[in-house]
């Protein structure tokens, strides 16, 4: 009997998935993208494009090297052009193969994928959005032939499930997809269920459960489990940055603020690039450094921050020609926030060293903030609240309120104080007292349009805690109407789609 079972094991093992090419073997195209998900997608070109040669008309080897090169090209755009030039040469040769015969389900399945590519890399490169919506549409409906023929092939549910998730909710970001009427309706709570479906994916799996943390953590309300998701990605692999970038914004999240643990994770993807000369290596190591300065001045450790771009900004890097304005730029931001009287002399030297129009702009224009904020006085009340703020992300709660309350004793007017105080009552465990202040901000025509914004935003926010979802909405897309163009009308977008939940007091 055992050896009758074995017996068909090994017939079932031997049979490739539907989708699965003749000539390549499952398990050769499978070590490829393995290769991908360890986080190293050099590798995996390599692999790919060594099956290239003695297969090159392979549809699921010339998809698995564009899967390769898409984790590649954000960080070297020499490598774009014939990425792109591929991606349209598989659409073209699967739509052929296609049109000879409705049966080739292989063809079915990589038009679906390479469709779904394509629309997002025309979304994400601004190739157009026409364009990446026909490319959607077109997507769905080849998974959807495909699937109606073979709905237990698991790799097919990470386009079905995208398409129908996103599509869904995508007219709460964007207004410009409700002028889309000729692409099909998703369905959020399908699509969530198909992409979970996918992470048991032969060759998607990982890919569709670092989608599915993103879900999860910006979408869903559901930290924890985007948490759990990427903790486990990272045991798995712990190389990959995928999975850490992706773990760094659950933990970053509003849900959680754990800032000091985004920053030690983008901290490790910048080591582990320190020493790459090559073109990706020095991209992918300079934008984590300065992702790691992000999360490192939110939880008001701004002297860490600088010191990071600052050794950055030693290297003179020249190659990303971005870094070292970029670096400059932010260096002199932070510089600025402490009150420092040396904080445009970075702005000064960009204007020196760049010919280029929009750093030049940039520059100028921090120039004229740095010099205005100075003059009224609003750089040295933002910096003595500095020390307080940083108690506030490390959770010292009464330490951070008696700081405030001197400083609101000399300046009972100063409405940074009231606005932090409320900041503090929130994130401490008292949302129903901040509620007040945060009231008062939203209607007070003297304080900034930002933090009224987040002021308003934290009223919603306050409602979702105390169950009051109905008043929460309303006061989302209050924040969406009048606050369009701030930071905060995006978050207040994301809460439209689920209730704001926090993880725990940031700190504990």
């Amino acid at each position: 009997m055992l050896l009758r079972v074995l017996a068909i094991v090994a017939v079932l093992l031997s049979v490739p998935a539907p989708h699965a090419a003749a000539q390549t073997p499952r398990d050769q195209i499978a070590a490829g993208y393995e290769l991908l998900h360890r986080g190293d997608a050099a590798a995996a070109t390599r692999h790919f494009e060594a099956l290239q040669k003695t297969a090159p008309n392979d549809l699921a080897v010339r998809f698995g090297w564009l899967m390769a090169e898409n984790e590649r090209i954000d960080f070297d755009a020499g490598r774009m052009p014939a990425f792109e030039k591929a991606l349209d040469a598989i659409i073209e040769s699967a739509d052929t193969r296609y049109g000879r015969t409705h049966e080739d389900t292989e063809a079915l399945f990589y038009l679906a994928n390479a469709h779904l590519l394509r629309a997002a890399f025309r979304f994400d490169h601004d190739r157009g959005m026409w364009g990446a919506a026909r490319d959607g549409a077109n997507a769905k409906s080849y998974i959807d032939k495909y699937v109606k023929k073979y709905p237990d092939d698991a790799d097919a549910y990470f386009v079905l499930g995208t398409y129908n998730y996103f599509a869904d909710i995508l007219p709460t970001f964007f207004k410009v997809v409700r002028v889309f009427l000729f692409i099909p309706a998703g369905n959020r709570v399908e699509g969530l269920k198909q992409i979970e479906r996918a992470t048991r994916s032969t060759f998607f799996g990982p890919t569709a459960r670092l989608l599915l943390m993103d879900v999860y953590n910006e979408f869903e309300g559901r930290p924890d489990d985007a948490i759990k998701l990427g903790e486990g990605l990272r045991n798995q692999y712990p190389a990959s940055d995928a999975a850490a970038r992706s773990l760094a914004e659950a933990y970053a999240g509003p849900a959680v603020e754990d800032h000091a643990r985004a920053a030690m994770l983008y901290g490790t993807i910048a080591a582990r690039y320190k020493s790459d000369t090559s073109v990706e290596g020095r991209a992918r190591h300079y934008r984590a450094l300065f992702a790691q300065s992000v999360q490192l001045q939110e939880s008001w450790r701004l002297q860490d921050a600088i010191a990071l771009l600052t050794s950055g900004i030693d290297n003179a890097p020249t190659d990303p020609a971005c870094v070292q304005p970029q670096f400059l730029l932010r260096r002199g931001n932070l510089r600025a926030l402490l009150n420092d009287a040396s904080a445009a002399d970075d702005a000064r030297r960009v204007l020196d060293e760049n010919k280029d129009a929009g750093w030049r702009k940039g520059a100028t224009d921090q120039i004229a903030w740095i010099e205005q904020r100075r003059a009224s006085g609003d750089a040295a009340r933002y910096a003595a609240l500095i020390p307080a703020n940083r108690l506030v992300a490390d959770g010292q709660w009464q330490e951070a309120r008696r700081l405030y309350d001197a400083i609101r004793a000399r300046e009972p007017q100063n409405l940074n104080v009231q606005y932090r105080l409320a900041v503090l009552d929130f994130q401490s465990g008292f949302p129903d007292r901040a509620a007040g202040a945060f009231g008062e901000l939203t209607a007070n025509r003297t304080a900034s349009t930002s933090m009224r914004a987040m002021s308003l935003l934290y009223t919603g926010r306050v409602h979702d805690l105390s169950g009051r979802r109905a008043d929460a909405i309303k006061v989302y897309q209050q924040v969406i109407d009048r606050y369009e163009k701030e930071s905060a009308a995006n978050l207040a977008r994301a809460a439209l789609l689920a209730p704001y939940k926090r993880r725990g007091p940031a700190g504990s």
